[in-house]
């Protein structure tokens, strides 16, 4: 099902990965023990507006074909991982444009008893309608997006706590359009963490974070730094609970300038039964827009899930959200509820069946609500 354009860019990428792995088997790390576990899924979909219009919706079907894999090689003090994945999605429906995906993430870590460093890259290829409506509402157009990145992570644990340092760079390449509504740029972020043991039940977090967003002929940088403390605590082994408390100031400098500063919380509860578990999480953060700048988004999200049997589970996932683009004069809500179910048969198999009703509406400029409902059914096999 996929091209051969797409087919010969799976081959790059491949030879990619083995030239890396035949390193790494070449050099000191050369006792690296290696694992191979593939992963296949295919499935069918029902959507009644996939194009999220106001009226006037015709319902589509379509199916999606997905390869993986995930290699691992490892020892007493390194390990490399790559997981390739592609995907082959098409429609019965001829003004839908057939897709094909491709997602790779390669890492490679050091480690000790004591600390963890570790670098990574990624690469995506994607359209726009399945990778960023939830941040920008675009949903009547789907342009090819494709994604490179790298990231690197440092990890201390001392007697009563842990540091940690992040930091990664991603570039974003939209399809070349008059009609685009997208913006190609890039996309830096500096973290820091330290979390202090405070009891046998307890810890107290800080963090600290930059994130910067240029577009690619730098007409615009919006920034942002953002400080929280976080206090995580267990009130038994059912019951935790996390909350956080921090601010928020963004700038956008260049051919507009705009300032905000704003309250940032978020919190998270989560408890577990024998056969159920209810989880509640919210908060506020700070994302790109897909148009060379920032967005606020607000998020409250409830999660259960029904451990029926040993095999069968019930998951309802109900989530709302409020996004504020800096760049823009409205804000937008967007929801989504689902309920699913999963089965897994045999010892590699799983079968998972899932009803979502998702939508938006833009909240000042008094349109009315754009919504559609899309079911799944899939079937899986996980190596191993």
């Amino acid at each position: 099902m996929l091209d051969k354009r797409s087919a010969a860019r799976c081959r790059q990428h491949s030879a990619c990965v083995a030239g890396a792995a035949a390193l790494l088997a070449a050099g000191p790390s050369g006792a690296l023990e290696w694992s191979y576990v593939p992963a296949a899924s295919v499935g069918a979909q029902y959507d009644t507006n996939v194009w999220l219009k106001f009226a006037g919706a015709e319902p589509v079907n379509g199916r999606l074909l997905t390869g993986a894999a995930d290699v691992i090689g490892r020892n007493e003090g390194l390990e490399f991982r790559v997981t390739p994945r592609i995907s082959a999605q098409r429609y019965d429906d001829p003004t839908i444009e057939d897709r094909n995906y491709e997602y790779a993430d390669v890492s490679i870590a050091t480690h000790n008893d004591r600390q963890r460093w570790s670098f990574g890259g990624n690469y995506a290829l994607e359209g726009t309608r399945n990778s960023q409506f939830e941040s920008n509402g675009f949903a009547a157009v789907d342009f090819d997006r494709k994604q490179t990145g790298v990231n690197t992570n440092w990890m201390r644990l001392t007697e009563r706590g842990q540091y940690d340092l992040a930091a990664s760079s991603t570039y974003v390449d939209y399809q070349e359009s008059l009609l685009s509504p997208y913006r190609d740029y890039r996309y830096n972020v500096l973290q820091g963490d330290y979390y202090r043991t405070a009891s046998a039940r307890s810890r107290w977090g800080f963090s600290v974070s930059y994130s910067e967003v240029t577009t690619d002929r730098g007409l615009i940088t919006t920034t942002s730094a953002d400080a929280r403390a976080t206090w995580l605590h267990s009130v038994s082994e059912s019951l935790q609970f996390r909350v956080g408390l921090g601010m928020l100031d963004t700038a956008t400098s260049g051919a507009v300038a705009t300032s905000s500063t704003a309250p940032a919380l978020d919190f998270s509860v989560t408890k577990v039964w024998p056969r159920w578990r209810l989880g509640v999480s919210g908060g506020r953060q700070i994302q790109p827009d897909s148009q060379g700048s920032l967005l606020q988004e607000d998020r409250v999200q409830v999660d259960m899930t029904r451990q029926i049997s040993a095999r069968l589970s019930v998951a309802l996932v109900a989530w709302k959200s409020n996004a504020s683009y800096f760049l823009s004069f409205y804000d937008r809500d967007y929801w989504s509820d689902s309920i699913g179910v999963q089965w897994r048969f045999k010892r590699r198999w799983q079968l998972d069946g899932s009803v979502t009703d998702h939508g938006q509406q833009y909240v000042v400029l008094g349109l009315p609500r754009q919504s559609g409902v899309v079911s799944q059914f899939s079937i899986s096999y996980r190596g191993g």
